[in-house]
């Protein structure tokens, strides 16, 4: 009721599958040095289904997870998590990484949606200049750009100055702390 009741308001409503630092990788196997298996298993793409399942008709994206390359280190993996989803929901598929110097992988995965992150001391300039460069490589595939992260507070001026630099940028969908 409440995601609905944010929809009716104006809100946009963005799913995110995988959290980082999820309590949800307590019941996945792990390797020895923290990351998830390398291989799209059927324990992965069964809480993506269950994701869509549950959530996909009240979003108006779904995000794979936040941080996905820290769990899921190859490209194919992620892929595979990404069309997934895509052939359960309508709705534009997002992918967040730990920097947004992934732009590459973002491009190859099958995403409509690329969550940039940033180092949380860069500058609006810097902030700026790195969605610029995601937006440059990315929109002309059609995949949408949203400054994801780029501020440890959210609440802070110089979280509300990054994000007005990022919405600057001719093409940035929107941001995620902030504004």
């Amino acid at each position: 009721e409440r995601i609905l009741t944010a929809r009716r308001m104006g809100f946009k409503v963005h799913l995110w599958c995988f959290s980082d630092d999820s309590r949800w990788y307590d019941f996945i196997p792990f390797v020895g040095d923290g990351r998830v298996v390398d291989a799209p298993d059927e324990v992965h793409l069964r809480h993506i289904a269950l994701c869509c399942e549950l959530f996909g008709d009240l979003a108006d994206v779904i995000c794979i997870g936040l941080e996905v390359d820290e769990y899921f280190a190859s490209v194919s993996k992620q892929a595979a998590l990404v069309a997934k989803a895509k052939g359960l929901v309508t709705v534009p598929i997002g992918i967040h990484y730990t920097s947004w110097r992934r732009v590459a992988d973002a491009a190859t995965v099958g995403a409509d949606v690329f969550y940039t992150q940033h180092e949380f001391a860069s500058t609006p300039a810097v902030v700026q200049s790195e969605v610029a460069r995601c937006i440059e490589v990315l929109q002309p595939l059609g995949i949408a750009v949203w400054a994801g992260e780029y501020d440890r507070d959210s609440d802070s001026l110089e979280a509300a100055a990054k994000g007005q630099a990022a919405m600057g940028v001719s093409g940035c969908a929107g941001t995620g702390t902030g504004r």
